[in-house]
């Protein structure tokens, strides 16, 4: 028997608006809400297909990507990538580095503090395990971080779960020197893996789609980025709405999938059917199904 095909719909946040990015410890206080807190540990408890799952997303205002740390394989100091969710932060290794050096303890510092002082805000958002989501916030929100996006001129987004983090993509930039254009990025895509339903250590990864080469007529900017590690590539391109951008389209749309498999063994697959829309069908499916289901959702989720 052919598999299910995984429903498409949007799912609004429990915490739409955006608030200061200090929230996450009074939410873990909240015991009526457990569920709903994305600082709750990614292995607290595994999800079959179709249970809630909690995933926040951080917006940094001038946070360009090595902004966020993001961990390398082979780095002996141990030093987590920035996530909202944790407080003081210590090094594992040893000597002369830069964060022995700030603190001489080994102490990188207080990440929730450190994000808080530096306008950091976070959405948390509810999806069904296994659904396609579309996360969004609202356009005045973009704006209002990237007026604030001095001095690189760039907004920034990454997931997170518990202590584990995405690496970083743009939303928004008004800097084409660092972004080959400037613009507000009309959709990303964050693919969320488990095993036997629970986070993988680098479960929450970005996937490019299509590039630039599907943007439609309201779409005219493009913005890129790339940037080589010792042990990997990243690199991002995405359609984007040229500034000035005054209207409430002009907010990104986090497309959210699974793969991996469930707490019961069954295998995820929204992930796979989102690329094959994007691969075989993008007029017909991936772009005018998705751009209709985003439009439809602009007052819903900018009502805040």
């Amino acid at each position: 028997m052919a598999p299910s095909r995984p429903k498409i719909h949007a799912i609004l946040a429990v915490a739409v608006a955006l608030v200061s990015i200090s929230l996450p410890n009074s939410y873990q206080q909240d015991v009526r809400y457990p569920k709903f807190d994305p600082c709750t540990p990614y292995d607290e408890e595994a999800v079959n297909r179709g249970d809630a799952y909690v995933i926040g997303l951080a917006y940094y205002p001038g946070g360009e990507w090595e902004a966020w740390n993001v961990t390398k394989p082979g780095d002996t100091r141990g030093i987590p990538q920035l996530n909202p969710c944790l407080g003081d932060v210590y090094y594992d290794g040893t000597g002369n580095e830069t964060a022995n050096a700030i603190s001489g303890t080994g102490k990188v510092g207080n990440y929730n503090q450190m994000l808080s002082q530096k306008s950091v805000v976070f959405g948390t958002f509810t999806v069904n395990t296994d659904d396609m989501a579309s996360l969004k916030i609202p356009a005045s929100t973009v704006r209002d971080l990237l007026s604030k996006a001095s001095p690189s001129g760039v907004v920034s987004v990454a997931a997170f779960r518990g202590n584990i983090t995405s690496p970083p993509m743009y939303v928004a930039s008004n800097s084409p020197e660092l972004t080959s254009e400037a613009g507000i990025v009309s959709k990303l895509a964050l693919t969320i893996a488990l095993d036997n339903g629970i986070l993988l250590q680098d479960g929450l990864q970005w996937t490019n789609l299509d590039g630039c080469n599907s943007c439609n007529a309201n779409q005219t900017a493009c913005i890129k980025y790339s940037i080589e590690t010792s042990y990997r590539t990243y690199s991002q391109e995405s359609c984007a709405q040229a500034l000035p951008c005054e209207s409430v389209n002009c907010t990104t749309a986090v497309l959210t999938t699974f793969q991996g498999s469930s707490k019961s063994g069954q295998p995820l697959q929204s992930s796979q059917y989102l690329n094959s829309a994007y691969d075989y069908s993008i007029s017909n499916l991936a772009g005018d199904f998705l751009n209709n289901l985003d439009n439809s959702l602009i007052n819903d989720q900018s009502g805040q």
